[in-house]
């Protein structure tokens, strides 16, 4: 390991708010610290799409660039971002063309349209950057979903270091 940063183990991380653990104090203050660094010591993301991207895939990054940075999306994230916009780009040109040309492209119907397979690859490479970047409700709650628990009140909290 290297200085103090400890690498996490397990399961994925959920902000502290929402998770079910009972926290000491020290530790809540430890993730909340944790939290804030891992989105207030990164630039913004760019508000303009990767010159790179189709004008599909640019018109989808400016779609979904004001929601996301709702859920504080970094620059760092842009990569992500980015495949998302270009693989839902070419999944979108996929279904055109299957739309355009049929599922087979011969009056047999031996031969499968090409599209279809790029149709597969793409939805999977969508699906996983939604989940990744936040842009599904099962992702969404594990990031901002409000603590609906009421805890007791410790009369012993005031006593803990």
């Amino acid at each position: 390991m290297k200085g103090d940063v400890e690498m996490p183990k397990g399961r994925k991380r959920s902000i502290a708010d929402n998770s079910k653990k009972n926290y000491s104090k020290n530790e809540l203050i430890q993730k909340k610290a944790e939290e804030k660094a891992a989105t207030e010591n990164f630039e913004s993301i760019q508000m303009t799409p990767p010159s790179w991207l189709d004008d599909m895939g640019k018109r989808e990054y400016r779609r979904v660039i004001n929601q996301l940075q709702k859920l504080h999306i970094t620059s760092l994230d842009m990569t992500a971002l980015s495949f998302y916009c270009n693989a839902y780009s070419k999944y979108r040109q996929a279904s055109e063309d299957i739309d355009d040309r049929g599922l087979y492209i011969d009056d047999e119907m031996s031969k499968k349209n090409p599209s279809m397979s790029i149709m597969e690859s793409m939805s999977k490479e969508v699906r996983s950057y939604v989940s990744s970047l936040g842009m599904t409700l099962d992702s969404r709650m594990k990031l901002v979903a409000p603590n609906t628990e009421t805890k007791p009140e410790d009369p012993f909290d005031e006593f803990e270091d």
